[in-house]
């Protein structure tokens, strides 16, 4: 975040804010890494380097990624303003949504192809479960 704020010269108003600065740099970067210009801030009238601008705010926005698995390490964000030669990175070609789920922990059951079907209830733990973890609602048929 703090790199778009300082290459964009604006305060962001948070993330889950409708027209954020998130969004504004998504939605130049929609219409091409070019137009990522647009957001740079003015002040600086004209005068900064401007591949280092759009690979500041490429990596401003993949660290903002909403699945934070997604987001980048911090190794490869030092690489990446360390060397000018590093491969540009891959966004997406539009802003990725965040999909929040609420659930009910009494009335899940988890399914893995290894542990069969186990029952979490109110005060249960998924740590034993493996990484990939199905979420079913209803009973659960052994």
């Amino acid at each position: 975040m703090v790199v778009l704020e300082v290459v964009c010269g604006k305060r962001s108003k948070g993330i889950m804010d409708e027209n954020s600065l998130v969004d504004s740099v998504w939605t130049l970067y929609e219409k091409g890494v070019v137009a990522l210009l647009d957001c740079v801030d003015r002040l600086l009238e004209g005068k900064f380097d401007e591949e280092e601008v759009k690979r500041s705010l490429v990596v401003g926005l993949a660290c903002l990624h909403p699945d934070f698995m997604l987001r980048l390490r911090m190794r490869k964000v030092v690489q990446v303003f360390m060397n000018p030669n590093e491969p540009p990175l891959n966004l997406p070609e539009s802003q990725p949504n965040l999909v929040c789920l609420s659930l009910n922990s009494s009335t899940i059951t988890s399914t893995t192809t290894d542990l069969g079907c186990s029952k979490v209830d109110g005060g249960g733990s998924m740590e034993t479960l493996q990484d990939e973890t199905t979420i079913q609602y209803g009973s659960c048929h052994v």
